[in-house]
């Protein structure tokens, strides 16, 4: 919609654009306007609020001519409080994402009132099955910041390793092979490292044997101890205890 690019524009630095494009490669920067997230939200929340019939319209225009679009569109899904109209966008919207900036900003509180109908449905599984790794990465990053911790039940986080552990072993990862920066396949490892590492800090007893017995590659497990050293929410009497499981590095990181 023009109306939306007139906003988006309105808040353009391209020296930002620069930044993002280095951060999203798989973006082309002709595609790319810079604008900073919070501003993004900002306009999709005033969208919202005084133009709620732009919203249709902008949910309509898939593929998005621009990047800060489709970002919009992602909050605008997450500002929705109908459980049920959620689902039917995220339905259209998921298998246009790109990158991981665009699986990233899609996180609907509306969720959170719905954990046992979007678990049992089996919408979050299919979510992980799907081809798009984005669509992968998008269904992780759920997993983590709703279903670990006491969002949910006592016995979801070994559901939830069920799940981890059926997508893991269908990934096909081979474990001597450290993922390319900026390819696909390391912002999907990235977010099952960010996974386990939140998991270490909320579920330690489900996330620990996934280290202790090695179930994961050898870059996706490294990392995983990395990003939960540096966490704050970790002991350092487990950060000592996560540095003894580290494995030989590879090549590449």
């Amino acid at each position: 919609m023009k109306q939306v690019e007139k906003l988006l524009f309105a808040k353009q630095d391209e020296a930002y654009g620069d930044f993002e494009a280095r951060l999203i490669p798989n973006i082309n920067r002709d595609t790319i306007i810079g604008v900073r997230v919070p501003d993004i939200r900002e306009v999709a929340k005033n969208i919202m609020k005084t133009h709620p019939a732009w919203v249709p319209k902008i949910f309509a225009e898939l593929p998005h001519k621009y990047f800060e679009e489709s970002l919009l569109h992602g909050f605008l899904i997450s500002l929705m409080k109908d459980y049920d109209t959620a689902i039917m966008e995220l339905d259209r919207y998921l298998p246009f994402i790109r990158c991981w900036e665009e699986s990233d900003c899609i996180t609907p509180p509306v969720f959170r009132k719905h954990l046992p109908d979007l678990y049992e449905s089996g919408r979050l599984q299919d979510w992980m099955n799907d081809a798009n790794v984005y669509t992968k990465r998008f269904a992780i990053i759920v997993m983590m910041n709703d279903y670990l911790g006491d969002a949910y039940s006592d016995e979801i986080p070994d559901q939830i390793v069920f799940e981890m552990n059926k997508f893991y072993r269908d990934m096909h990862i081979d474990a001597d092979r450290a993922p390319l920066m900026g390819s696909d396949d390391y912002y999907l490892r990235m977010a099952v490292a960010w996974f386990f590492a939140t998991a270490l800090a909320k579920q330690e007893k489900s996330a620990l044997p996934w280290l202790e017995n090695e179930r994961l590659d050898t870059w996706t497990h490294n990392k995983t101890i990395q990003k939960a050293i540096e966490s704050r929410r970790i002991s350092d009497e487990m950060k000592d205890y996560l540095r003894t499981l580290k494995r030989a590095n590879q090549t590449q990181t």
